[in-house]
C-alpha cells in the first residue's frame, strides 16, 4: 500500500467512525468529540456557552518505508508501507531494500458534535444581552456620530 493511500484511508476511517458514533449515540447522552472551551479543559460541560472551540487532534503516524522504483521509463519512485513477511516457522523473511521509519502527524478536526452549535448560540445570545446591558442596543454605535458612547 503507498504511504498516501494509507493516510487517506486511515483518516477517513476515523473521520466515519466519528459521524457514525455521533448519529448512534445522541439520543443516549453520550457526546462524541464534544467542544472545548478552548482553554484546554478536558472536562465538557454540557450547556456551557463557553465550549463552542472545535477541537484539533493529531493523527499520529509511525510507519516503516520502502522505496521501490519501477524501471519503466519514469524517474523515482513510489512510497510504500513495509509489509514483512512471516514464515511458516514463525521466522521474518529478510529484504535487500532499505527501510526508513518516519514519524509525523496531521492535525484533524472532527465533525463537531450537535452541541457545539447549540453552545455557540447559546453563547451569542449571552454576547447580545451584554450588549443591551451595555446600552450599544440604544442607537449608539462605537465609530462616532451623533449617538456616540465614544463622545461627540
Amino acid at each position: 500500500m503507498e504511504l498516501k493511500e494509507f493516510i487517506e484511508e486511515t483518516i477517513s476511517a476515523i473521520a466515519d467512525a466519528t459521524m457514525d458514533l455521533q448519529a448512534k449515540y445522541a439520543e443516549d447522552g453520550v457526546v462524541v468529540n464534544p467542544p472545548t472551551d478552548g482553554r484546554g479543559n478536558e472536562a465538557f460541560e454540557e450547556g456551557g456557552a463557553s465550549y463552542t472551540y472545535r477541537r484539533v487532534q493529531n493523527v499520529a503516524f509511525d510507519v516503516a518505508l520502502t522505496v521501490s522504483s519501477e524501471k519503466k521509463g519514469q524517474a523515482g519512485g513510489r512510497i510504500k508501507i513495509l509489509a514483512a513477511e512471516v514464515g511458516a516457522n514463525g521466522s521474518a523473511n529478510a529484504s535487500s531494500e532499505q527501510v526508513s521509519r518516519v514519524q509525523f502527524s496531521v492535525p484533524v478536526s472532527l465533525t463537531p458534535s450537535s452541541l457545539e452549535a447549540t453552545h455557540k448560540e447559546k453563547a451569542q445570545q449571552t454576547a447580545e444581552r451584554q450588549k443591551k446591558k451595555l446600552g450599544m442596543s440604544s442607537g449608539r454605535t462605537a465609530h462616532g456620530g451623533q449617538n456616540s458612547w465614544m463622545g461627540s
